[in-house]
């Protein structure tokens, strides 16, 4: 990630880019994908790598940044594959994921007679380790995003 302030390669982590004295994702004077100057104050999209500039689209759901230290994929998938399905979701940050994955495996539950209940964990638990996976190698994940 750069920033987008002044272009300089940025942790994703990081609160305050130390060059450009700026949080990372406050200007958009450089693409914070490809650390490209934007000459156009009013361009939406970077017109070499695609990617938005500045804050995300009116209605967008808002993306969820690596921790630190970061959550462990195997307990995540430990939390939702096998103790309750969508836990593993809601400690990510991914909270109405995990209530939709939890409510929606009691109704197919409750539909199925309980047969159900062991593929929604199974989906649940690889679910959570991709995403914990995604955000251990320091990308961000959307709000609704699966596997």
């Amino acid at each position: 990630m750069f920033c987008g302030t002044c272009s300089k390669e940025v942790n994703p982590n990081a609160g305050v880019c130390l060059k450009g004295g700026a949080a990372p994702r406050v200007s958009k004077a450089f693409c914070q994908n490809c650390g490209q100057e934007n000459r156009d104050a009013n361009a939406v999209i970077c017109v070499s790598c695609g990617s938005s500039l500045g804050a995300p689209a009116l209605g967008a759901a808002p993306l969820i940044y690596p921790s630190n230290p970061p959550k462990d994929p195997a307990l995540m998938a430990l939390l939702s594959g096998c103790f309750i399905a969508g836990t593993g979701q809601i400690v990510m940050g991914q909270a109405m994921k995990g209530v939709a994955i939890l409510f929606g495996g009691i109704v197919l539950s409750v539909i199925t007679a309980g047969l159900a209940l062991p593929v929604v964990w199974i989906v649940a638990g690889i679910d959570a380790y991709m995403i914990a996976n995604k955000l251990k190698s320091g990308r961000p994940v959307g709000q609704w995003e699966f596997f």
